[in-house]
């Protein structure tokens, strides 16, 4: 056979065999053909992330430039006065050190490393050592802020992802749209030269301005704190808001995860206690149900109650705090004395679907939509599934759950006129590309309470800290405050651990047009279970602080 005879047939033999691989691939057995993008090389650059800002444009999250250090591992191998320095400069252990030098080739070692380490290593650079430029986030305001502002990690895929509060609600606006460069490629996924598909440049990510006042926040940071401290808390939190517009000035819990360091962490840290975590309100709820009774006529401040005793609920008997009676009470006296058993009375003269109807209103069936991620909505039984001793505990705030945050907007509602507003962190968009901003949507409010009930609450509420049976000294004298204290057991399987309580304080200063509402936490204080005797303090040291910032004036 010829040497032409033989490349002929090996020619068609080739040709034979490619025209079979397009027969299977396209005919017989197309959905597993081998895809288009195993020949196209798509390069992915990531946006600069978006920066997020308080009030004055301070700034609460910023990009700050650092470098991944690249060593040339088969020239590290044999320079053990490098290894001792990239050691001591990067904190790369030892453990890791010797996994890097059983590897070959350039292998990063590093990322994010600020500009000053990479100065300090800058002489072993191009020969030892690489570097390639990245960004990371920079948190002023740090772990005070931590459930707020969230944090970056990383996907399933490693790329940057936003999580927790801000950062997580708002991470595809942040992130932008990276540069995508899409290039025609071999089989083995190498690129041609001038193969140039399609390029899409980089779009940074939108700024968020908040409605954050760093002032602010710091001061609630301090005093919790010391709270903390001072009561030998397990966990101290507040909100301030304006409670006209539903503006947060203030969110924050102490202690709280490090978003520096967020690796540390499992995932029950993030849980944010004043969004994503429901309590029992205890007391600070009765001026909820006080309101409904009184817009439905079924009382008045004046209207007297029978407190000479316990009040039986079928086999149930509700008690006051302090097992202490005092017969005939007044509606200011039942707010007054915190009595549990003036409350059950006032609830049953309002029907069970009234106030479910009034639940809603007040927004505690349903999230807020404030922008912060993983915000969970309440626990509250239909109206329907309410037993007798159901109905009677929810006056005074337990067998039902909500979160901090739908506590604080239903008692907007008292504080602003009757109107329920919806809670915001959010002022405006921006997108720095455009030199745009981009306003944020606002809903209407929406009237709950008339003005005769919200006036005759003020004056109970007003009643309430004056003729409060607990005292406090570093109550701002001359100034109107209007709230409530409130102390709930905490229950654990099925009862209530008596001793675990979640103390809170609850108010609005000035009273006829409050500049703002502040909600204070402490869950399980050890120095006293009383929301009277450490949530209501810390209010009274925020308010002495925001009275100076605002420049409030006295009211009498």
């Amino acid at each position: 056979m010829s040497r032409t005879t033989i490349v002929f047939f090996l020619f068609l033999i080739g040709f034979l065999t490619v025209i079979y691989r397009l027969f299977l691939i396209q005919v017989v057995n197309p959905d597993k053909s081998l895809p288009l993008q195993r020949f196209v090389h798509v390069q992915k650059s990531p946006a600069l992330r978006g920066e997020i800002y308080g009030q004055s444009n301070i700034p609460l999250v910023l990009d700050r430039k650092v470098y991944d250090v690249y060593a040339n591992i088969d020239l590290l191998k044999d320079n053990k006065p490098l290894q001792d320095k990239l050691q001591q400069t990067l904190s790369i252990r030892e453990s890791t050190m010797s996994a890097l030098l059983r590897l070959d080739k350039w292998r990063r070692i590093k990322y994010a490393v600020a500009q000053a380490k990479k100065d300090a290593l800058q002489k072993y650079y191009p020969t030892y050592l690489n570097f390639e430029e990245s960004w990371t986030r920079y948190y002023p305001e740090a772990s005070s802020s931590a459930y707020l502002l969230g944090f970056v990690g990383r996907d399933e895929a490693g790329e940057p992802k936003g999580y927790v509060g801000l950062e997580g609600y708002f991470d595809q606006e942040l992130a932008g749209l990276p540069t995508l460069s899409e290039n025609e490629a071999d089989f083995f996924g190498i690129s041609f030269i001038g193969g140039v598909l399609g390029d899409r440049q980089t779009q940074r990510g939108l700024d968020i301005h908040t409605t954050i006042d760093s002032r602010v926040q710091k001061i609630v940071e301090k005093e919790l704190y010391e709270g903390v401290e001072l009561y030998d808390a397990k966990q101290g939190c507040a909100i301030v808001m304006e409670p006209a517009t539903g503006k947060i000035t203030a969110l924050s819990c102490v202690p709280a995860f490090d978003v520096r360091n967020y690796s540390k962490y499992t995932d029950s840290d993030f849980t944010n206690p004043l969004v994503s975590a429901v309590y029992e309100p205890g007391s600070t709820f009765k001026p909820l149900i006080v309101a409904m009774a009184l817009e439905e006529n079924k009382i008045k401040p004046s209207t007297k109650f029978d407190e000479s005793g316990p009040v039986k609920i079928g086999d149930y008997e509700v008690k006051t705090w302090d097992s202490t009676y005092h017969g005939k009470i007044d509606v200011s006296q039942i707010l007054e004395k915190s009595s549990n058993v003036g409350m059950v009375k006032i609830i049953q003269k309002l029907k069970k679907d009234v106030v479910s109807k009034y639940l809603e209103e007040l927004g505690l069936y349903s999230v807020s939509g404030i922008e912060l991620e993983g915000e969970t909505n309440s626990l509250i039984k239909n109206q329907k599934e309410w037993y007798p001793i159901d109905y009677a505990t929810l006056s005074f705030g337990q067998g039902i759950a909500i979160t901090p945050l739908q506590l604080i907007r239903a008692f907007a509602v008292l504080a602003n006129g009757g109107y329920l507003v919806k809670p915001t962190v959010v002022d405006h968009l921006y997108d720095k590309r455009n030199d745009s901003t981009i306003p944020k949507q606002t809903a209407r409010p929406v009237r709950v309470f008339s003005e005769k009930t919200i006036s005759q609450m003020r004056e109970l509420l007003s009643a309430s800290v004056n003729h409060s049976e607990a005292h406090w000294p570093n109550m701002p004298k001359g100034f109107s405050f209007c709230g409530k204290t409130g102390t709930a057991q905490v229950p654990i399987q099925g009862y209530y651990d008596p001793n675990k309580t979640i103390a809170s304080f609850i108010g609005f200063l000035p009273c006829d047009n409050p500049r703002f509402l502040t909600l204070v936490i402490y869950r399980e204080p050890k120095s006293s279970p009383w929301g009277s005797e450490t949530a209501a303090p810390t209010f009274f040291d925020i308010a002495k602080s925001l009275i100076l910032y605002y420049t409030i004036t006295p009211s009498f």
